[in-house]
């Protein structure tokens, strides 16, 4: 992923493939304890109970702790043609 988003000239190509790579690992982890059958529904319930609290906990810290931050960033993303969408 990371050598694509490179190749790609996609900022922040390290960012990506860092996530990318967490998040198959997260998917790795849940089918293993599937697999396993450790704990059973309990575990599996637990793990996407703090994975969904983490995730929201993220999204309103980028939404509202860095607004402006969170706006630099995707502006540099997706870079808009200088017209004004609003109207």
């Amino acid at each position: 992923m990371q050598s694509y988003c490179v190749d790609a000239q996609i900022p922040d190509a390290d960012m990506l493939g860092r996530l990318v790579r967490y998040v198959i690992m997260t998917f790795v982890v849940m089918i293993a304890l599937s697999q396993v059958e450790v704990g059973g529904d309990i575990v599996q319930r637990t793990f996407l109970i703090i994975l969904a609290g983490l995730m929201l906990a993220l999204a309103l810290a980028f939404g509202l702790g860095g607004k402006n931050w969170a706006a630099a960033l995707l502006q540099r993303w997706w870079p808009q043609s200088g017209k004004d969408h609003d109207s």
